[in-house]
């Protein structure tokens, strides 16, 4: 058996490589970039699941930015002061007009509402509600009370294992995706 091939099919199998080649490195970014989103995503999630926190508040503090330096890389962080504690589940959740026995609060979802001898809520001249409670036996200074920050719940033990294991999970089967859209636009050329 003889196989011949001419320099026409020599150059067609030259230029579909390079056409590989150069747009492979934007199949890679654009599957970092989809894994990202979608791990920003499942962090506001796993977050939801242990704390009653909003999730556009907890979408607000990730940020998704490319990495310095060569290669693909991308970064996760959040950042983010604490929260005040009226955000989370609090009975009473408005100022009432007497005084309550108790104010209880919920920050994370088990465990129930804790009670927290002392606090009320109050609105501030400015229009601020918030959970407050006496620094002395005087009627001021007040503090107002925080809950932790949205970073310090996604360092959580278990959320960033989860977090991990998920950006595995979709980077399999989006590099896949990409890498076929890129070899299908090779068939179509």
């Amino acid at each position: 058996m003889k196989l011949i091939t001419n320099a026409k099919e020599f150059r067609t199998a030259t230029v579909g490589l390079r056409f590989v080649r150069d747009n492979l490195p934007k199949a890679f970014d654009a599957t970092l970039r989809r894994v990202m989103a979608g791990v920003k995503t499942e962090a506001a999630r796993a977050v939801r699941e242990r704390y009653y926190v909003r999730h556009g508040d907890v979408l607000q503090t990730i940020k998704v930015t490319k990495a310095d330096g060569p290669g693909l890389a991308y970064l996760l962080r959040s950042r983010g002061p604490s929260i005040p504690l009226i955000r989370f589940r609090t009975t009473p959740s408005k100022p009432q007009p007497r005084q309550t026995r108790v104010l209880r609060a919920a920050v994370k979802k088990e465990g129930g509402k804790k009670p927290i001898p002392g606090a009320f809520v109050a609105q501030m001249d400015s229009g601020h509600t918030g959970v407050f409670r006496r620094v002395g036996r005087k009627r001021l200074p007040i503090d107002q009370l925080y809950g932790p920050a949205i970073p310090v719940m996604l360092s959580e033990p278990g959320i960033a294992e989860h977090l991990q294991e998920e950006a595995h999970k979709r980077m399999v089967v989006r590099l896949d995706h990409e890498v076929n859209r890129v070899l299908g636009r090779l068939k179509t050329k």
